[in-house]
């Protein structure tokens, strides 16, 4: 799948490119064409004039014994690099004088041919089929001067463009194939790491499955095989399939509410909340089972810290903290529980003394379905679930969740959340 996106990708990004190219090389090889068609026909026009000029000089010109219009320097220049040559015709398209000057011909026929061609013509300007000849027609007292202009330069110069143009546009399609390849793989990153974890996710949800199942088949089996027992003599059996049931029951609750999180849909409603009012009820509701477990509670909440979020989200992110803070604290453990305002964040820490969380480990807590030790987990009933929640809750209030290792206190996991502005008055 990932494969044929990037081929697509690339795909997309090199005809978008390729169209791009042909546009602006038909642009430039149509303005070329049109800039050198009007050149030539320019310079016949002003052939055109210059014989009529020598033909009729001026009352100076006969004076000064000035040369001839047709041999001043830029016209002599233009017609050179054009090779123009005229033919006078009558109305009946019969030759009445040619100036071929430029031009040899070693065949009268090839002469009567184009310049018959160039006189039926309904345009008074065109090409001559099968020559490289631009012809020019214009009246003069009844009969029609027509200029012929060479454009073996001008073909030259458009071939050559052509030439340019493929070898810049094939060199431009292997950069932009090179370079949409590179960013065809940084593209799909996201998609790829995402289908990554679903994959690892569904495989890591069928494992934790498959666990309370098998338990529950088993002690199944074993009541199936002792049909005349009674129900009070099998209870042992019977708590066991409960309490698995109510494992799978926690575990396929946990799922549903991260595939929720997922959904881009899926939004938090928020408003006004008193955290430290919330953490201090949390902490009185979740103190007995502190005291159960023959730990330790510390903590300090800072009075009146008010944030926008959803109350119920935010008191089960502490509850998950706290309960993951009793599980792997060590032995008649403390557990200490801050509140404070810095700056314009609020800050709330959960920490537990015992064995520190390492480096490596720390970066992946987050993460769903990962374990730092997975006996460990095991034994006490985690399904690596909790904290990829609270997480995913914290993601949802703009906060930052993180988690750090320090000698006075252990492991801490600490949430940053941003304080709203006041509101001018």
């Amino acid at each position: 799948m990932i494969k044929k996106l990037k081929i697509k990708f690339v795909l997309i990004t090199m005809t978008i490119v390729a169209v791009l190219l042909c546009a602006v090389f038909v642009m430039v090889y149509a303005q070329s064409y049109q800039k050198a068609q009007a050149a030539s026909i320019n310079a016949m026009q002003k052939a055109i004039e210059n014989h009529i000029d020598s033909l009729n000089p001026s009352p100076q010109q006969e004076d000064d014994n000035s040369p001839p219009q047709n041999q001043k320097r830029g016209v002599e220049r233009e017609n050179s690099e054009y090779g123009i040559f005229l033919v006078l015709v009558d109305s009946q398209g019969t030759i009445l004088d040619t100036s071929v000057e430029n031009v040899t011909f070693t065949d009268e026929t090839v002469l009567n041919e184009i310049v018959a061609d160039a006189f039926k013509s309904e345009r008074n300007t065109g090409r001559i089929d099968d020559e490289t000849l631009r012809f020019y027609k214009e009246p003069q007292n009844g009969d029609i001067m027509i200029a012929f202009a060479d454009r073996s330069s001008e073909i030259n110069t458009l071939d050559d463009l052509i030439a340019t143009s493929l070898i810049t546009g094939g060199i431009s399609l292997v950069a932009v194939f090179l370079v949409s390849l590179f960013f065809a793989s940084w593209a799909v990153k996201p998609v790829e790491r995402s289908l990554e974890q679903q994959r690892r996710f569904i495989a890591d949800a069928s494992h934790e499955l498959r666990t309370p199942l098998t338990t529950i088949l088993a002690n199944t089996e074993i009541m199936l095989a002792k049909p005349q027992e009674s129900v009070k003599s099998q209870s042992k059996w019977l708590e066991y399939i409960k309490t698995e049931a109510q494992r799978m029951t926690h575990l396929l609750a946990d799922m549903l509410y991260l595939a929720k999180t997922d959904d881009s849909k899926q939004t938090v409603i928020l408003s006004d909340v008193n955290l430290s009012d919330t953490v201090t009820y949390t902490l009185l509701t979740f103190e007995s089972v502190i005291f159960e477990k023959e730990k330790h509670l510390q903590s300090d909440i800072a009075p009146d810290i008010r944030v926008e979020g959803d109350e119920e989200r935010i008191r089960q992110m502490l509850m998950i903290l706290l309960d993951n803070a009793v599980k792997y604290s060590d032995e008649h453990g403390t557990i200490t529980v801050r509140l404070s305002r810095e700056h314009e964040k609020a800050k709330l820490t959960v920490a537990n003394s015992g064995i520190a969380i390492e480096t490596k480990h720390q970066k992946k807590i987050f993460e769903r379905f990962y374990r730092t030790d997975e006996s460990r987990a095991r034994d006490s009933g985690g399904s690596g679930l909790g904290l990829a929640i609270a997480k995913s809750i914290a993601d949802a209030h703009h906060a930052k969740i993180g988690v750090s290792y320090q000698s006075a206190e252990g492991n801490v996991f600490s949430v940053t959340f941003p304080l709203p502005k006041k509101k001018r008055p």
